[in-house]
């Protein structure tokens, strides 16, 4: 619905965002950028990534967003993870896609006083394991 589009908005717009830009100042030799190539990996620890890429033949795809800190504001350690995930099952003879798994989340981890953020994180990736658990 365009009515719920950023105003303004291209799809090259989008494409920056998830994939970074084709010709970029800052990073000129970089292939991948944006959401492809974030530092967090929560998504794919919860999951077999191996089998994934054998039943995707390579066509997976996951794009995710980090935000981590202390809130002096709040004493709390802080971590957000906002990921997507598509993960089709092909066929090995005839490539055509049996079965198609997508997800989007956001798993936030709070903890008092948590300075260095590993409880924080370790909520995170209880949460992410759970889940996939349950969904996979």
């Amino acid at each position: 619905d365009p009515s719920l589009r950023f105003p303004f908005m291209t799809w090259e717009d989008v494409d920056n965002i998830l994939l970074g830009s084709e010709s970029s100042i800052l990073f000129p030799e970089l292939l991948w950028g944006g959401m492809s190539t974030d530092t967090a990996i929560f998504l794919q620890s919860a999951i077999n990534i191996t089998a994934v890429e054998e039943n995707s033949q390579g066509k997976w795809r996951i794009f995710s967003k980090l935000g981590a800190g202390y809130s002096t504001l709040r004493s709390r350690g802080e971590i957000i993870t906002n990921a997507y995930g598509c993960f089709p099952s092909i066929d090995k003879i005839t490539g055509e896609v049996l079965d198609s798994f997508e997800i989007t989340l956001s798993i936030r981890g709070s903890v008092p006083y948590d300075g260095t953020l590993l409880q924080s994180q370790s909520q995170v990736i209880d949460a992410m394991k759970e889940i996939m658990s349950i969904l996979l």
